[in-house]
């Protein structure tokens, strides 16, 4: 495309010759500050390859338009880039200036990733406009040979061959520019208006895909129960009840949908807001509403969860880091507690209250190795409790037919089925049950490990009440540099702030 407008094979290639300079050059500065190539900085240098070539399209422009006029190719070279400094400087910064938020901005969960690709774009139109002022002129002055005077052969015989226009499109170009002036008042008044109106509308249109935009439709109810329930008891006593709830309330709270999920001892609901008919203020009032409708049923502490559309605005994030999801889990609570007892926060999450219970078993070293049991052999008999184990099949004129072992579901219900389990034999031959050789422990663990810099982290999200949200962020940051923290542990905000 370059070519068929220069019309010469050499300045293209000079022109062409800028990109891969700069991006070895933006390479070379990646490296010297330790970034890495990436995915996301090489499609950062793959959006900027298109801009690359502007600022040397308009120096050499220039250059060639002082050789038109018969100037020296040192005198044209010079002065051609010296007039066009400004204009391309200008240039270059109007478009770093839109990229520089994401490398030097406030640090959210997206700039985070896409800093790569504003920092990648960033160098490389910076070394773009160094070689269109150092590099394109020393190339046209002292090493390319450009004959102004006079056609390239192939460009002749091109245009011998196609028709010719009536008009030049130089002569078009002047013509519109001639009848604008004369119609300064027309374009002033009415067609930029026009134009500026149109593109306001079609603005309007675009969909908002900001991160507080996209899960506006998306609120969580929590269920976290007292004793490991069925599943059949928790949808008839649970979720069953706070679906009716949810649903009679259809129109005052503009639901549009409500999805459960539920299994043993666990259940989730979601709520699915008609985004079309409520914004952010307005869930701001309708959170409350909904937590204090919320049924109340013995055995169950049923809450709502986080809203991730509204975390843009009145939610504080924090990680609790550290290398024990226990000690993680108690930090976490005495954080709660002492950001609840503070009236600027409505309500105080954390992983845990998404988790799941289980049962943790310890074995007593010494009584099992009285009897002769190992940890090994218990392990095996707990993965075939709670998993079964396939053993080898057999085949049939029908195909290979599996064979598991387990226990029946009935001897695998509940707490009690587990202690019950025989694990060795005593001197006698009696049965030596789990209970006797072990303890047992039901813990709140949260159901998913979550790493920041190689560290252990369980996030806390805190509801703030007050308008300005760096007055939140100078509580939550006294209350959580006052807690008992073991060598190691430590809190930082999370990303979404």
């Amino acid at each position: 495309m370059l070519l068929l407008f220069l019309r010469k094979l050499a300045p293209t290639l000079v022109i062409g010759f800028a990109i891969p300079f700069s991006i070895i050059a933006t390479i070379g500065f990646l490296y010297l500050g330790g970034r890495t190539l990436n995915v996301l900085s090489m499609m950062g240098l793959m959006l900027a390859s298109g801009m690359l070539v502007d600022n040397a399209v308009v120096v050499l422009e220039s250059i060639y338009q002082h050789l038109e006029k018969g100037r020296g190719r040192v005198e044209a070279a010079r002065i051609g880039a010296k007039e066009v400094v400004t204009a391309v400087l200008a240039a270059t910064l109007t478009s770093i200036i839109i990229f520089v938020p994401l490398v030097f901005g406030k640090k959210t969960q997206f700039s985070v990733y896409l800093e790569d690709v504003g920092l990648s774009i960033i160098i490389a139109l910076l070394c773009s406009l160094f070689i269109s002022l150092t590099l394109i002129p020393l190339a046209a002055a002292r090493m390319l040979k450009m004959d102004v005077g006079r056609e390239p052969r192939w460009y002749e015989y091109v245009k011998r061959r196609l028709p010719r226009p009536k008009m030049s499109m130089t002569d078009r170009y002047l013509g519109l520019m001639s009848w604008t002036l004369r119609r300064r008042y027309l374009i002033g008044f009415l067609i930029v208006p026009l134009i500026f109106a149109g593109s306001m509308y079609q603005l309007m249109r675009v969909p908002d895909n900001a991160p507080g935009a996209e899960e506006l439709d998306d609120l969580n109810v929590q269920y976290e129960f007292s004793e490991n329930y069925h599943y059949a008891k928790i949808e008839r006593d649970y979720v069953n009840p706070v679906e009716r709830y949810l649903l009679r309330n259809r129109e005052r709270f503009k639901i549009r949908d409500v999805y459960s999920w539920y299994g043993n001892d666990e259940a989730r609901t979601r709520i699915y807001f008609d985004k079309d008919n409520i914004d952010l203020d307005e869930l701001a009032e309708i959170r409350p509403r909904i937590s204090a409708g919320l049924p109340v049923i013995p055995g169950a502490k049923i809450t709502l969860g986080s809203q991730e559309g509204a975390e843009n605005r009145e939610w504080i994030s924090v990680n609790l880091l550290g290398d024990d999801p226990a000690k993680l889990a108690e930090l976490a609570r005495e954080a709660r507690r002492r950001l609840l007892a503070q009236d600027d926060f409505s309500e105080v999450f954390s992983d845990f209250d998404r988790g799941r219970e289980e049962v943790q078993v310890r074995l007593n070293r010494n009584l099992a190795k009285k009897y002769g049991i190992s940890p090994q052999s218990v392990a095996g008999i707990l993965s075939v409790v709670v998993r079964g184990r396939k053993v080898r099949g057999y085949r049939t004129p029908a195909g290979q037919v599996d064979i598991w072992v387990r226990l029946q579901p009935d001897d695998r219900e509940d707490l009690g089925d587990l202690r019950s389990i025989v694990v060795g034999s005593g001197p006698d031959g009696e049965e030596i049950l789990l209970a006797q050789v072990a303890d047992f422990d039901i813990v709140k663990t949260p159901g998913v490990i979550r790493r920041e810099d190689r560290r252990t982290y369980s996030p806390l999200w805190a509801i703030y009440r007050g308008d300005q949200k760096e007055d939140g962020k100078v509580i939550v940051k006294d209350a959580l540099d006052t807690l008992d923290y073991p060598p190691g542990y430590g809190w930082s905000y999370g990303f979404r702030m």
